[in-house]
C-alpha cells in the first residue's frame, strides 16, 4: 500500500472513530451528569499508567513483519512475534495482578466521593481490563497486519468497533445504562475488535506460526531494547495528556475535571489527525531504515515535518480560535470554563507534529534510545510545569504545562537531535519544513479573528462555516508557499487531464 493510500485509510478510520466519540460525550454528560463523567475520566487516566507494560509489542510486531520481505525471513518473523507474544502476555499478567491489588484503595487515592466509590471500583476493573491488561498481547496482531501493509483492513476493523460502541451507547445510555454499563460496553467492543485482528492475521500472513518453542533469546534482547524506549514514549504520552485530569482533580472539583476532560478529548482527536499521516509513514521508514540512507531519511524528515503540520494546523487553528464556542455549542455552557485550556492544548497538539515524525524516524531506524530520552525529558517538563501552574491558573495552568513541554523538548531538543542524525541543516528544516507550513497560518488566524468578531458563533453551522473559512485560507496559502512550483504544475496538469476525461464525449 502506498503512503497516500495508507494515509487515506487512516483518515477514513479517524473520521469514524472521532465522530463516534464526539457523539457519545455529550450524551454521557447529559444523562449521567458532569460529575459522573468526571469520575469516568479520572478512572481512565488512572488505568492508563498500566499501558507502560505494553513494552512496544505493537511497534515490534509491525517492524518484524515489515522486514520479512521474503519466505526465507518468515521463520525469523515467527520467532520475533512468538517472543513478543510471550513477553507481552507475561506483562499482562503482571498488570492484572497489580490492577487487582490496587483496586480496593484507588477510589480513596483519587478522592472519589463515598457515594460514587462503588461505581469507581467497578469502572477501574472494567477499564483496566480494556486498557491496561488485554491490549498488550492482543495488540501484536494489529501491528502485524499493518506491518504486512493491510492498513485499510486494520482501520476498517477499528472503525467498525468504534461505530458499534457508539451506536450501542447512544441507544442504551438514554434508556438508563449507567456509567458502569458504559465501561462494560467499551470492553465488549474492544474484544470484538481484537478477535477480528487475530482472525485476519492468521489469514493474511503467509506461514504465520506462533509457539513457545519459537522463543528466541536474541529476539528477546531486541524486544526489551525497543520496549524500554517505547515505555518511555508511552510515559510521555500519558504525562502529556493523561495525568492532566489527575492534576486537575488534585486541586479542583469533579466538575472541573469533567470540563478539562472534554477539552482534552477534543485536543486528542486533533492530535489523531496528525498521527494518521505519520502512522502511514511507519512501514516505509522501517524498510528504508534497513539501508540507513541518511540522505533519503533527511529528505523524508523535512517532507514529513512540512506535510504533517498541514493537517495539524487545519484542525488546531479553528479549535484554538473558537475554543469556548466549540465547547459551549457541543456540550453546553458548563464546559466554557475549559475554553482557554482547549486553545492552548490545540496549539500544543499541532506543534507535536514534527516530534511525531522525528520519533518515528528514530524508532524505525534503530535509534529508539533517542526516542526514549526525548520522551522522558518531555514527561518531566510537563509534570513539573503543570503541578506548578495548576494552583494559580487552574485549568489554563495545566494546559500551559503541556505546551511548555512541547516547545522546550519536542521542538528544541528533538529537532537538534534529528538534524545531527540525518545530516539536515537548520536552515533547511526551519525554512522548508516549518516555514513553508506555518507561514500561511498568519492570514488564516486573521480571518478567524474577524469571523469571531463579526458573528456570534452560537450554532454548529456558524462554527462549521467560520472554521471552514479559516482552514480554506490556510490551505490556499500553503498551496503557494508549501508546495513547490514543479509539484503544483504536475498536480494541476493531472487535474486538467481528469477534467478533460470526465468532460469528453462518450464516443471520443
Amino acid at each position: 500500500m502506498s503512503i497516500a493510500r495508507a494515509t487515506v485509510a487512516n483518515y477514513a478510520r479517524l473520521a469514524v472513530t472521532a465522530a463516534s466519540q464526539l457523539a457519545v460525550v455529550p450524551v454521557l454528560v447529559d444523562h449521567v451528569g458532569a460529575g459522573t463523567y468526571g469520575l469516568y475520566a479520572l478512572v481512565i487516566s488512572a488505568v492508563s499508567f498500566f499501558s507502560l507494560l505494553e513494552f512496544g509489542a505493537g511497534v515490534g510486531a509491525l517492524r518484524a513483519v515489515a522486514a520479512a520481505d521474503s519466505p526465507d525471513e518468515r521463520q525469523r518473523r515467527n520467532a520475533a512475534l512468538s517472543t513478543m507474544l510471550i513477553l507481552s502476555t507475561g506483562l499482562a499478567v503482571v498488570a492484572l495482578i497489580l490492577l487487582l491489588a490496587i483496586a480496593p484503595v484507588t477510589p480513596a487515592l483519587l478522592r472519589i466521593p463515598d457515594a460514587q466509590r462503588a461505581d469507581g471500583l467497578a469502572l477501574l476493573v472494567l477499564m483496566g481490563l480494556r486498557s491496561a491488561v488485554l491490549p498488550w498481547p492482543l495488540g501484536i496482531f494489529r501491528g502485524a497486519l499493518i506491518g504486512r501493509g493491510d492498513v485499510g483492513l486494520a482501520n476498517a476493523i477499528q472503525a467498525a468497533s468504534a461505530a458499534l460502541y457508539a451506536g450501542a451507547a447512544l441507544i442504551l445510555v438514554p434508556r438508563g445504562l449507567g456509567i458502569v454499563g458504559v465501561g462494560g460496553l467499551s470492553l465488549a467492543a474492544f474484544l470484538v475488535e481484537h478477535a477480528a485482528y487475530l482472525f485476519f492475521a492468521f489469514r493474511r500472513l503467509p506461514g504465520l506460526s506462533l509457539s513457545p518453542r519459537l522463543f528466541d533469546r536474541g529476539e528477546l534482547r531486541a524486544a526489551v531494547s525497543l520496549g524500554a524506549s517505547q515505555t518511555l514514549v508511552s510515559l510521555t504520552g500519558l504525562l502529556l495528556l493523561r495525568t492532566d485530569p489527575l492534576i486537575v482533580g488534585w486541586r479542583m472539583p469533579l466538575e472541573a475535571v469533567a470540563a478539562y476532560a472534554v477539552a482534552l478529548r477534543v485536543a486528542e482527536q486533533a492530535l489523531m489527525v496528525t498521527k494518521q499521516f505519520v502512522n502511514a509513514l511507519a512501514p516505509f521508514i522501517a524498510r528504508l531504515g534497513g539501508s540507513d540512507d541518511r540522505a533519503a531519511l533527511g529528505r523524508l524528515l523535512v517532507l514529513g515535518v512540512r506535510t504533517s503540520l498541514v493537517p495539524a494546523v487545519v484542525v488546531a487553528l479553528p479549535l484554538a480560535a473558537f475554543s469556548t464556542q466549540v465547547l459551549t455549542v457541543w456540550v453546553g455552557p458548563s464546559m466554557a470554563q475549559a475554553g482557554p485550556a482547549l486553545a492552548l492544548l490545540s496549539v500544543a497538539t499541532a506543534l507535536m507534529a514534527p516530534q511525531l515524525v522525528v520519533c518515528s524516524l528514530f524508532t524505525y531506524t534503530g535509534r529508539h534510545r533517542l526516542t526514549g530520552r526525548i520522551a522522558l525529558a518531555s514527561a518531566l517538563v510537563n509534570v513539573v510545569a503543570s503541578v506548578t501552574l495548576v494552583g494559580p491558573l487552574g485549568l489554563t495552568g495545566v494546559s500551559l504545562g503541556t505546551l511548555a513541554a512541547v516547545i522546550v523538548v519536542d521542538l528544541a531538543v528533538a529537532g537538534r537531535l534529528a538534524l545531527r542524525c540525518f545530516d539536515v541543516t537548520p536552515k533547511t528544516l526551519l525554512v522548508d519544513g516549518f516555514g513553508r507550513a506555518l507561514l500561511p497560518a498568519v492570514p488564516a488566524m486573521l480571518v478567524a479573528a474577524v469571523a469571531r468578531q463579526a458573528y456570534a458563533l452560537d450554532s454548529i453551522w456558524q462554527l462549521v462555516g467560520a472554521s471552514a473559512l479559516a482552514a480554506s485560507t490556510y490551505l490556499v496559502g500553503f498551496w503557494f508557499s508549501g508546495v513547490p512550483r514543479g509539484q503544483r504544475l504536475a498536480i494541476t496538469g493531472q487535474w486538467r487531464s481528469w477534467w478533460r476525461f470526465l468532460g469528453a464525449p462518450a464516443n471520443s
